[in-house]
């Protein structure tokens, strides 16, 4: 049994989660709730936290103080930031879940279903949602990366 194949996704999840991390880190507080298309980049990386609730099955990580379900699934704009802080928290309790979701996985164990997204009408496989885990992720690092850059701030990639 091997996980080669696991390792190799699992390493673009970390990188991903990192940049992330880095972001909140690095994002000046005058641009943290400055829009990227539609929502500011506090909630860009609120949805990145949350995401494993959508994507993975088990417990629910609990959203940051300040966050509701509708800001994290983009059902409203944001308008009062949360703090960077609780924003880490709770983005460090989403890469603990994607963790034990990985720890026991093999290669063979990829091309399974993932019950969890059926209960959404969704027919993906293990593989296919791990390769979405981490392009959700670049996909808001990039919108929040093009805000940095536009106001003149080195991006975050």
């Amino acid at each position: 049994m091997t996980r080669a194949t696991v390792e190799s996704l699992a390493s673009a999840i970390v990188e991903s989660a990192s940049l992330i991390l880095k972001l909140i880190d690095e994002c000046p507080d005058h641009l943290w709730n400055e829009k990227a298309g539609k929502w500011p980049i506090w909630q860009h990386l609120a949805h990145c936290a949350s995401a494993s609730n959508f994507f993975l099955p088990g417990e629910r990580v609990p959203l940051a103080p300040g966050l509701t379900e509708a800001l994290v699934d983009f059902e409203v704009v944001g308008t009062e930031p949360v703090s960077k802080d609780a924003l880490r928290a709770s983005f460090k309790a989403a890469q603990i879940k994607l963790d034990n979701f990985l720890a026991p996985l093999k290669d063979e164990d990829l091309s399974k279903d993932n019950q969890h997204l059926k209960a959404y009408g969704l027919d993906w496989s293990i593989v296919k949602t791990l390769s979405l885990v981490s392009g959700h992720f670049y996909y808001h690092l990039g919108n929040a990366d093009a805000v940095l850059r536009s106001h003149g701030h080195q991006g975050i990639f």
